[in-house]
């Protein structure tokens, strides 16, 4: 047990140690201020739902940044197996792959025109997110 204690407080004073170095800097004011940027713009998406994963997000933003689309084409754009885009797709909108309530951020509809195709649009709650967002985005613009 001492020795397990004492490699401890060991490896704790080298992290102090760490802690306490200066460090040459890799970003740039630039990089720093778009990082905080985007977790401000971003964090609308975090509050809704902190175990969002970032094809969630992606596919969230395709869908409103291109609505109507079916999975196939929002994969295609991604670059992912129109598998890996069902699942995202289902995990953001109305019911999850696992049967319980998804983030409803999206809904998918039939296409009158094939009735095989589910088509994705954007729901209130979803345009919701998307306005505090946008009003995070806006925040960003008058700092500036």
């Amino acid at each position: 047990m001492f020795d397990t204690l004492e490699v401890h407080a060991r490896a704790q004073e080298r992290a102090g140690d760490r802690m306490s170095a200066k460090i040459k800097k890799v970003f740039s004011e630039e990089d720093q201020a778009n990082a905080r940027f985007l977790m401000l713009a971003l964090d609308p998406l975090y509050q809704d739902g902190p175990n969002i994963s970032f094809h969630q997000l992606m596919a969230f933003l395709r869908v409103v940044a291109d609505e109507g689309k079916s999975v196939n084409e929002y994969a295609a754009d991604a670059a992912l197996p129109s598998s890996s885009m069902t699942r995202n797709l289902l995990e953001i909108g109305d019911r999850a792959r696992n049967g319980e309530p998804g983030r409803q951020w999206i809904t998918q509809i039939r296409d009158l025109g094939d009735l095989r195709r589910l088509l994705a649009q954007g729901t209130p709650k979803g345009k919701a997110l998307m306005s505090r967002i946008n009003n995070a985005i806006k925040a960003r613009r008058v700092v500036e």
